[in-house]
């Protein structure tokens, strides 16, 4: 067995059992092929226990690089949902100034605006004082959307919306200088790049089930190495292979200290126990 030196005020170590499981896992890998290359534990050679424990370091970089791309989809995501937006507003501006169409036509309803007569006037409020902004709305200055303004999440629904009124109402005219089909494309990324981080989404999360697995299985197979090297004749529980894996051996195990009351009752004074026999005092 090979004994460590005590004196050598070994370096602080993490305690093994602090370490993350891919972090332990390479350790052992090596820390076995410094000291002892050529040796098995719990039946199993370096090889074998690097073929062992792969799948818990491969799907970590899986996971890195699957996560890496779904960050640059989202900032692709983002982008295309800029454009979209810059062309719902073009798009529905244009509906506005065509002749042939404007704030009063089923068009512009059908995308999802109130049409000017079918606003209520609201040119002054309950104190009669003129409120301007109501009064541009009812004029059509601005549009008033049935609904306040949309979230990234609906960007789809309303991109979707034009494309159906747009179908329906206007199939062969053109706003902001888009064609229906152009437009379509135009704000196809937007659908995309959204189902395409659906999909990294699911992987991501097929992912995160497979690591658990791996680890759950890569815990049993070191439980047992470290076992096999404690039990080992040649290695043991005070070897410099044991301590090099994180382990405190035994001769650096520091003597438990006596507790005060077992150090009370073997330095206290014996106690004199008054005799309980009676008798005539002698003469």
């Amino acid at each position: 067995m090979n004994a460590i030196n005590t004196n050598a005020n070994p370096a602080p170590r993490k305690p093994v059992k602090q370490l993350p499981i891919a972090d332990k896992t390479n350790l052992i890998l090596h820390v076995w092929g410094e000291m002892a290359l050529e040796s098995k534990f719990a039946g199993m050679s370096l090889a074998e226990f690097r073929t062992a424990t792969a799948p818990t370091l491969d799907i970590r970089e899986q996971l890195l690089i699957a996560n890496a791309t779904r960050k640059g989809a989202i900032a692709t995501r983002n982008a295309a949902d800029k454009a979209t937006s810059a062309l719902l507003l073009a798009v529905v501006s244009g509906v506005k100034a065509d002749p042939a169409y404007g704030i009063n036509s089923p068009l512009y309803r059908a995308m999802g605006f109130i049409p000017a007569n079918e606003r209520k006037p609201a040119n002054a409020n309950s104190s009669g004082t003129v409120n301007v902004a109501a009064n541009e709305a009812a004029q059509g200055t601005t549009p008033i959307p049935t609904t306040k303004a949309p979230a990234r999440r609906n960007l789809i629904a309303r991109a979707s919306r034009f494309v159906d009124a747009w179908t329906q109402f206007a199939p062969e005219s053109s706003f902001a200088g888009l064609t229906l089909d152009g437009f379509t494309a135009a704000v196809a990324p937007s659908r995309t790049q959204r189902e395409s981080l659906a999909k990294d989404r699911t992987n991501i999360a097929g992912m995160v089930a497979a690591k658990a697995s791996a680890d759950k299985a890569t815990r049993l197979v070191i439980k047992r190495v470290v076992s096999s090297i404690k039990a080992d004749r040649d290695r043991g529980p005070d070897s410099a292979l044991y301590r090099a894996l994180g382990y405190v051996t035994d001769s650096e195990v520091r003597p438990k200290k006596r507790t005060a009351v077992a150090a009370v009752s073997q330095t206290a004074a014996p106690v004199s126990i008054p005799s309980t026999k009676t008798g005539n005092p002698t003469a």
